[in-house]
């Protein structure tokens, strides 16, 4: 996964992800099973042993979470990024690739994370618009890693372990994957990254080698959780002594990482400001000042007065959200809290360590954006140790441990079809209820839940573009043909910066650039 991750990142500052990618890829994939058969056998044999010695809860557990994870990947997304920038970004990328100063049309698609380009090499979309459910694919297979860890450990030790908690939290992270967000596999493999660095011994190992990729990988996908990656990575490379190794795998990433957001938006180090190319398709200094301002100030926006707020007001106002963000702001600081108070952290030092990284990792978001998204990996890993420690405490026995990880499997199904969301956000397009029917697992719904809203032509100067109508909310694009962006956008960055969109040539594979405009300019609309 990672491999090809990096490798269609490379092909897209190239060629279109289309349909000769595909058939390319799926050609390279047979070869090397056919010339690596043997491991490939083995590996198989083993994991089929894995699976065979697993209790019958846990051959359950798995047979309800594939179901569960066909139900809900067939659903429309309730993801709100998803209208705004994950389907457009990825229809780019299968279109033309990666094109010059993307940002500057939307600078939302200016991201587009490695993890979407994963997506389109895989999303078949020269055949359909229903399949962006990656998200999918990684929930099982990460699934069955947590089951067979947690059940291995039991049977050697007959002491619960947290990796096996996780499967309780299917509630949560079934939310995320009818939708390509690069949040998810943060959340996910980042919990394999800190498990095996938990149990990483003194020396170079396949445990340390392989924490080491995934923490550089999750980094590489989501820039947000650089602060806790880097440093664990730093710890690791002192303990095991591999900065060769670290170097390599961190250089490779991370050289793609530099040029796709010099392509994508004239600066290599996006979001950050620094080191600007010279080049014409270069975001605007402004512009890049103007989104991180918003998105450091994301939370409060709704807040009078929120740019006076000290860190500490802000704070104050923070914990005291309600709905998502209040249940999740409220348990990742008491999480924090009662962890110091866990045997495992008074008596394992890589537990302290973790618990200190995971902190500094919290801060370090509360002080640049405080979305529950970017602590989610933290909420994770902390709740789970939490259920590991109570549940080792009071010597629960396993198979009622099992039933929980079993339930927790239904719940998801349950939710689409029991909870009414406006309880939980005022968002009208989140409180849209999900419908779940049989005949969903063989025609999924569309990748947008707006499939059916109509996109009227609008002009400015060179630039001909799409924007949704009815506009179902401010930044929607929904599955709109390309160049598709929402009018608001143009509009608020004509009135606030006095800039708009133009095209490099009259092709739409040379990209964009950002043109400044007297306050007279008008929008004419076709």
């Amino acid at each position: 996964m990672m491999a090809q991750t990096a490798v269609l990142c490379l092909l897209a500052f190239a060629i279109p992800l289309g349909i000769e990618v595909f058939l390319g890829n799926l050609a390279l994939s047979a070869f090397l099973l056919f010339r690596f058969s043997t491991a490939a056998q083995a590996k198989w044999r083993y994991f089929f042993s894995q699976c065979k010695q697993l209790p019958k809860l846990g051959k359950l557990n798995l047979f309800v979470l594939l179901v569960a994870a066909l139900f809900k990947s067939a659903l429309a997304p309730l993801i709100l990024d998803n209208e705004s920038y994950y389907i457009q970004t990825i229809k780019w990328i299968n279109e033309y690739g990666f094109v010059p100063g993307l940002a500057n049309f939307n600078v939302s698609f200016g991201q587009s994370s490695p993890w979407q380009v994963l997506q389109a090499g895989f999303n078949f979309h020269f055949w359909t618009n229903r399949l962006n459910d990656i998200n999918g694919f990684l929930l099982l297979v990460c699934s069955v890693y947590f089951l067979l860890e947690f059940e291995k450990r039991y049977r050697d030790s007959k002491r619960f372990h947290w990796i096996g908690a996780l499967l309780f939290f299917n509630a949560l992270t079934f939310q995320f994957i009818n939708a390509p967000s690069p949040d998810f596999p943060v959340m996910l493999l980042g919990q394999i990254a800190l498990f095996l660095f938990l149990n990483s011994e003194n020396q170079l190992n396949e445990q340390s080698k392989m924490a080491i990729i995934l923490l550089i990988f999750i980094t590489f996908v989501k820039i947000t959780v650089a602060p806790l990656s880097a440093t664990l990575v730093v710890l690791l490379v002192l303990k095991n002594k591999n900065f060769g190794f670290a170097a390599t795998v961190g250089s490779c990433f991370g050289l793609i990482w530099l040029a796709k957001n010099a392509l994508l938006t004239g600066f290599p180090f996006y979001p950050f400001a620094f080191g600007g190319l010279n080049v014409d398709w270069r975001m605007p200094d402004g512009l890049l000042q103007f989104i991180n301002r918003m998105i450091a100030d994301h939370e409060f926006l709704a807040i009078p007065n929120y740019k006076t707020l000290s860190l500490g007001e802000k704070f104050v106002v923070w914990i005291q959200f309600s709905g998502i963000d209040g249940f999740f702001n409220k348990g990742i600081v008491l999480l924090f809290l009662i962890a110091p108070f866990t045997l495992e952290f008074r008596t394992i030092q890589n537990y302290r360590i973790a618990y200190l990284f995971a902190l500094v990792h919290f801060t370090i978001v509360f002080v640049s954006s405080p979305q529950f998204r970017f602590f989610l990996i933290d909420f994770l890993f902390l709740s789970a140790w939490l259920i590991m420690s109570i549940c080792n405490k009071i010597k629960l026995q396993p198979q009622l441990f099992r039933l929980g990880y079993v339930f927790s499997a239904v719940c998801p199904i349950a939710i689409a079809l029991l909870i009414d969301f406006k309880s939980f956000t005022a968002n009208e397009h989140m409180q849209k209820s999900e419908q779940i029917e049989l005949q969903q697992l063989v025609i999924p719904e569309p990748n947008s839940k707006n499939y059916e809203v109509g996109f009227e032509t609008f002009t400015e100067e060179n630039l001909k573009y799409y924007s949704p109508t009815p506009n179902f909310f401010y930044y929607g694009t929904g599955d709109g043909p390309l160049p598709c962006t929402n009018v608001n956008i143009i509009e608020l960055f004509k009135q606030q910066l006095n800039i708009i969109p133009q095209m490099r040539t009259n092709e739409l594979k040379d990209g964009f650039y950002s043109k400044e405009i007297g306050r007279t300019s008008t929008n004419e609309q076709q």
